[in-house]
Formats: structure tokens, sequence, C-alpha cells
């Protein structure tokens, strides 16, 4: 069986791949464990102070996992959607939350939780080709992993509205001008680019980078915490997916992406694309 990580390591430096390809790099609850666990390991390792989170393929994550939600009847859904959330939520506590620097090497398609493992990192570099979406209204979908916090806090309520109703799919340009990305670079380039940020980041003292992400985080927080607004997303998750239109979304979505293999929202990016072309 395919581990659904691939965690590899140099000085300073732990890098998590999600390892789950022909999903589109879908969430999964047995993925966002492994994520949480691979966030705790390399904070364990005194000398780590950057975590580099990618993905494996075309895609970087293409969020929860739909055809396990429309695997589940209409009665189990909204306690799977729970369980999923929760799940998410964790990593995105645990990024946030981190003492690492949390550097996002987005080489694909970020859509759904995708998004928010981006919007839950400290930095964020992409290739030119990726696309930055929410996807959640178009299977009838509230949003969860951060995202009706961290979107508004960074790009503005209108250009975060656009986005979680308006069905806004960001280019990695646009991702850049609104402020989402740090860096866009070539295919070819990614890597060599990747890796110095991370080396650019070593520069400055572990405890530094440490303190400082805290300070800016904690800035961050408003009179309802940030955990407090998880929890509050993932309970409206699991009650939107009770409506009949949210049931008929996520089984047609579903039908549609089982031939690409694609499990994750980021599906729904790659149609959009090629109607466009």
């Amino acid at each position: 069986m395919t581990e659904p990580l691939v965690i590899t390591s140099r000085p300073g430096v732990t890098r998590v791949n999600i390892n789950r390809p022909d999903q589109g790099n879908a969430l999964d609850v047995s993925t966002a464990r492994a994520l949480v666990e691979a966030i705790h390991a390399a904070e364990e390792n005194p000398t780590t102070a950057v975590l580099t989170l990618t993905g494996t393929g075309r895609i970087f994550c293409g969020g929860g996992d739909v055809a396990a939600m429309a695997a589940h009847g209409s009665a189990e859904r909204p306690a799977f959607l729970t369980e999923l959330a929760d799940a998410a939520h964790s990593v995105m506590r645990a990024l946030a939350g981190s003492r690492l620097v949390i550097l996002a090497a987005v080489n694909g398609a970020a859509a759904g939780a995708g998004l928010g493992l981006v919007l839950n990192s400290d930095l964020v570099v992409a290739t030119d080709h990726a696309k930055f979406l929410a996807a959640y209204a178009s299977i009838g979908l509230t949003p969860d992993s951060g995202a009706t916090r961290m979107l508004p806090h960074i790009l503005g309520h209108q250009r975060a509205m656009e986005m979680l109703v308006g069905g806004k799919a960001l280019t990695a340009a646009e991702a850049k001008d609104w402020g989402l990305v740090n860096e866009v670079t070539s295919a070819e380039r990614f890597e060599a680019a990747v890796t110095q940020w991370e080396s650019r980041l070593l520069r400055v003292p572990a405890q530094v980078l440490a303190t400082t992400k805290g300070l800016a985080r904690q800035a961050m927080e408003p009179s309802l915490g940030y955990s407090e607004h998880l929890d509050r997303e993932a309970t409206l998750i699991a009650q939107s997916c009770s409506g009949p239109e949210s049931q008929e979304l996520i089984a047609r979505f579903a039908a549609k992406s089982q031939p690409a293999g694609d499990g994750g929202l980021a599906a729904s990016a790659d149609r959009k694309t090629s109607q466009s072309a």
C-alpha cells in the first residue's frame, strides 16, 4: 500500500509530500492524521526550523475527499463530514501553531482544504500553472479549514467572498497580485526556487523564526480564537451536507471525477480551465 506522505529531511528542513496523486492528493482522515504526526515529528528535532509542504504529481491538494463523501449515504454523511473536518482542522491547527515556519510549495491546484493548507502556511511558492480555489459552494457546502477566517484577513472581505461564493479560481499570477503567494516560478525552476526559500529562511536564527511567527500569528487573533472558529466551521459544513442540493452536487461531482481519479475539489479547476480554453 502506498504511503500517504513522503517525508525527506536535510539539515534544518523537513519536506512533506502529500502522496495520493491518483486521488488528486485529496485529504482523507488517515492522511490528515499522518500530516499532524509529521508536523509534530519535525518539531521534535531541535535543529529543524522549516517545514515545506507540497504534493506529488500535478495537484498540490484537491481538498477533502469528495468521492468518500459521496460514498456515505445522506444519513451518515454529516457524521463523516464532522470527522473529516475535525481531522483537517487538526492539520490547520498544527500548521498555524507550529514553531516551524511553514513553506507551501504549491505544485498545482490547491482547492478546498488544499487552499486551507496554503492559508495556514507562512510563505507560499507556486508554479505558474497552479490554481487556487475554495470550491465548497460548487458542491453545496460551507467552507472549512479556516477559509472564512484567513481569506478575509489576507484578501479583504470582497475578494474573499468572490472566491468563497463567487466561484473565483485564482491563477498563480492573480494569487501573487492578491497577496496570497510570495513567488511564482516556472515548473522548471520550481525545485530551485523552493530550495532557495528554504536556504534563505535557514540564514535566520531558528529562535528568531519561531518567535516572529508566533507574534505574527497572535496578531491575527480577534476576540473569537482561531480554534473556536475552526470548530464552528466544522459544525456548519456537517450541517450543510444534509440538504438535498448538496447531496445532488456531491454525487454529480464524484461521478464526474471518478474516470480521472481526482477525489478532491481540484478537479473542478481543471474542468473550468478546459472549458475556457
